[in-house]
């Protein structure tokens, strides 16, 4: 009987393959793999290449390059210059080699602040923005995101010496609290802490304002601020290390020109494609994973 029912699956499964598991819009291609299918329809591909991946495709792969704009500050494990090659290194970057070897083109980065990388690339001189992006409604009237490729969870660090145990103790004219300008912390922090005074700084700035005493409390991501409290005996994690308290969980996304949809769909594949097999999930392990235990072997600042 364990045979038969064996023998069935495997039936099922062929015909699923032949009926149209692997259909394409210009047809079913019936083929053990979409690659070995790409190869026996010449045809398609050309039909593809002009209909289905628009000009942001085309327009990366006649280049044979990628361009990223990156985080103009290091911010690592995600992204910063190895301190002995000056070669851009992190989660970020091992992201984006994936993507241009996929794209089979070579990655160039280039280093710029928030506002300017979306500047930049709604100019035309970046084809995608990989930061870790937060897909703000706002934002989403300018430019188009990808599904998250990163998981953000925001903490307080604060000083060592702080009596508060709660978010709403910080919500008090007397604090000053720091945050990264013009990311999602700033606006977290408006929103969390209204009666506070919201001081918004560049993301090393806005935690050494903790660690000197010239603010209560710096609104920041996890791993950013679990090696920093380990570094600053002056600073720690409102909550703790094991059960810290998270303001909020947000998914850092690819961030493409309005014209770049195609583009902007491939990304999204992509994404699901290394989420389903594991590829990112180990890589976000590897290499996120230590700074969020509150380990890091990157100097910081």
């Amino acid at each position: 009987m364990a045979d038969k029912q064996r023998a069935n699956r495997a039936v099922s499964r062929r015909r699923f393959l032949r009926q149209g598991g692997l259909a394409m819009s210009v047809g079913a291609l019936g083929a053990s793999s979409a690659k070995e299918a790409w190869a026996q329809s010449p045809g398609q591909v050309v039909i593809a290449s002009e209909y289905a991946f628009g000009d942001g495709l085309k327009r990366i792969r006649a280049a044979k390059k990628v361009v990223f704009a990156m985080s103009g500050s290091s911010i690592p494990p995600q992204y910063y210059r190895d301190p002995q090659s000056n070669q851009p290194a992190g989660y970020d970057v091992e992201v984006a080699k994936l993507i241009a070897k996929d794209l089979e083109v070579d990655p160039v980065f280039e280093e710029a602040v928030v506002a300017a990388r979306i500047i930049g690339l709604q100019g035309g001189k970046y084809d995608v923005v990989l930061g870790g992006t937060a897909n703000k409604p706002s934002r989403a009237l300018s430019v188009v995101f990808t599904r998250g490729y990163i998981p953000y969870q925001q903490v307080l660090l604060v000083k060592a010496s702080s009596r508060v145990k709660t978010l709403d103790e910080l919500n008090d004219p007397k604090y000053t609290i720091s945050c990264q300008i013009g990311a999602t912390a700033e606006f977290r922090a408006r929103e969390l802490f209204p009666k506070a005074t919201i001081k918004p700084l560049q993301i090393n700035e806005a935690m050494l304002d903790v660690a000197s005493g010239r603010a209560e409390a710096d609104l920041v991501e996890l791993y950013l601020a679990g090696p920093f409290a380990k570094n600053h005996p002056t600073t720690k994690i409102l909550g703790g290390f094991e059960k810290p308290i998270v303001t909020s969980t947000e998914y850092g996304c690819l961030v493409c020109r309005p014209t770049d949809v195609a583009f902007r769909d491939w990304l999204d594949n992509w994404i699901y494609w290394y989420e389903a097999n594991g590829r990112l999930p180990a890589m976000y392990a590897s290499i996120m994973g230590p700074a969020m235990r509150g380990e890091s072997n990157v100097q910081k600042n």
